[in-house]
């Protein structure tokens, strides 16, 4: 099985608990799939700000890459795009 993960960079000033990173399905050139990052802030944050950083054999077709805001502890926080990879690799 090859799993393909973009590089994912959070911000903030205290830790999260990372729940999910998972793409809808495991996608060929050019098919589109949906891939969906889901935290847990530990504490209640004043600003946070989490982005998926796509490699570049990948393309944006809809949805966000970035969230930012004001989170509270337990709050579950859920980044979804949906996008395709233009070459194959190992991601």
């Amino acid at each position: 099985m090859i799993l393909v993960f973009p590089n994912i960079i959070v911000t903030a000033q205290s830790l999260y608990i990372l729940h999910d990173f998972s793409l809808s399905k495991h996608p060929g050139i050019y098919q589109e799939t949906k891939a969906t990052f889901t935290f847990e802030p530990m504490v209640d944050e004043n600003s946070m700000k989490a982005k998926i950083i796509l490699p570049p054999e990948t393309k944006l077709i809809s949805g966000d890459t970035v969230w930012a805001g004001t989170p509270k502890k337990g709050q579950l926080i859920t980044i979804s795009a949906n996008i395709i990879f233009t070459d194959t690799g190992n991601f």
